[in-house]
């Protein structure tokens, strides 16, 4: 029998205390999301809003992605893909946009998973490709 998950108070490491579930709200859509225990270092990450405030948007179809979504990373030509807000360019190699990786939407490899990154100023996020041994 599964058990039923509990939408209690938590304090994830950014220091908001928020439910451990949520909605995440962006460029007119709203996702589910659930405070998740980092890879990297075992606590709790980021609260909803830390989520939603690091939240982009992909250039080909316009859905948004979270931190911790896997990734695809598109080599724009000519005028395939929308530049609009909350786009961005891999903070990596600034020569390919950050893109979903949802079934119906263009064609790619895995690039890597979404990660917040306190070091990049401009966006606040980095694609990491070591979480899946690329």
């Amino acid at each position: 029998m599964r058990q039923a998950k509990t939408n209690d108070w938590v304090v994830p490491s950014c220091g908001h205390r928020c439910r451990q579930f949520g909605r995440v709200r962006a460029f007119n859509q709203i996702r589910n999301n659930e405070v998740r225990v980092s890879r990297l270092h075992g606590k709790l990450d980021l609260c909803h809003e830390c989520v939603q405030k690091l939240a982009i948007r992909c250039p080909a179809c316009g859905r948004m992605i979270l931190v911790y979504d896997e990734v695809r990373l598109l080599t724009p030509d000519k005028s395939d893909f929308s530049l609009d807000k909350g786009v961005i360019w891999c903070p990596q190699s600034s020569k390919e946009l950050v893109g979903c990786f949802y079934k119906d939407c263009v064609p790619g490899a895995l690039g890597g998973i979404l990660m917040p990154d306190k070091g990049n100023k401009e966006h606040g996020v980095r694609v990491d490709m070591t979480i899946l041994g690329m």
